[in-house]
């Protein structure tokens, strides 16, 4: 059993993510396996509570783990999320699970920004944007399709 270092500059609740996220990519916990309880870890690893649950929100937040209120924490099933309070650059995601990415372009055009479009980028309508649509791949299967709008004059080499 692998052990957390009491006495090391690594938080606990690290030490443990890591752990715990070292056994799923290799397998010891597989895709829709059940995690131990917040308890068992407990005793397992002689940590609080708190070090515990920060460690399982570390996974959760990644969407390396679901809670299924009532049922437990389980692995998830190699699916990918990503949430407004995270962006995740996909290709370094996709590197750190494990999986070779590419991308696929599908739109790269000049257009000129609605009225939504405006308000959300504090620009005025009808300024000049490059519309970027991408298909993100993760071992050749498709994963999410991107679609950003970038500030023309900021970045015009991106067509």
């Amino acid at each position: 059993m692998k052990k957390l270092d009491f006495n090391g500059k690594t938080h606990l609740y690290y030490q443990l993510y890591d752990l715990l996220y070292d056994d799923i990519k290799k397998g010891v916990y597989k895709p829709g396996d059940k995690l131990p309880t917040e308890d068992q870890l407990i005793k397992q690893y002689g940590v609080s509570r708190v070090t515990v649950r920060k460690a399982m929100d570390m996974l959760l937040n990644e969407g390396v783990i679901v809670k299924r209120r009532g049922n437990g924490t389980f692995v998830q099933d190699r699916k990918v999320e990503q949430t407004l309070t995270k962006v995740l650059h996909f290709s370094n995601e996709m590197e750190k699970r494990g999986y070779k990415s590419t991308v696929k372009m599908l739109i790269n055009e000049k257009v000129y920004a609605n009225k939504k479009i405006a308000e959300a980028l504090s620009i005025p309508t009808g300024s000049p944007l490059i519309h970027v649509c991408r298909l993100r791949y993760a071992n050749d299967e498709p994963m999410c399709i991107e679609s950003a709008y970038l500030i023309y004059e900021k970045c015009p080499t991106v067509l």
